[in-house]
């Protein structure tokens, strides 16, 4: 579940549930508590943050115990969807 909190008021708001999906996509999406119109956005700097670190960790758990040099590719899938889940955030529409 990814929380991130709303620019106007700063409570939490799940930007991945049932009840924020259901809004219509046409339509600005709102805050649940305030009722203001926010969207949801990507950092790229943060991505790549994310990503490079996850990526090298990976490559580094990877190879222990493991006489293989190849990077592992279901594990730069796993650090490029953590990554893009960590980038996300909240923004006013």
């Amino acid at each position: 579940m990814l929380r991130m909190s709303c620019p106007s008021c700063q409570r939490p708001v799940n930007a991945f549930a049932v009840s924020w999906r259901m809004q219509p996509k046409d339509a600005a999406r709102r805050c649940p508590h305030c009722n203001q119109s926010v969207e949801l956005g990507f950092s790229i700097s943060s991505f790549l943050v994310w990503f490079v670190g996850l990526a090298v960790l990976s490559a580094i758990v990877g190879r222990i115990g493991s006489s293989d040099t190849a990077v592992s590719l279901p594990g730069i899938g796993f650090a490029a969807i953590i990554a893009l889940f960590a980038s996300a955030y909240l923004r006013k529409k």
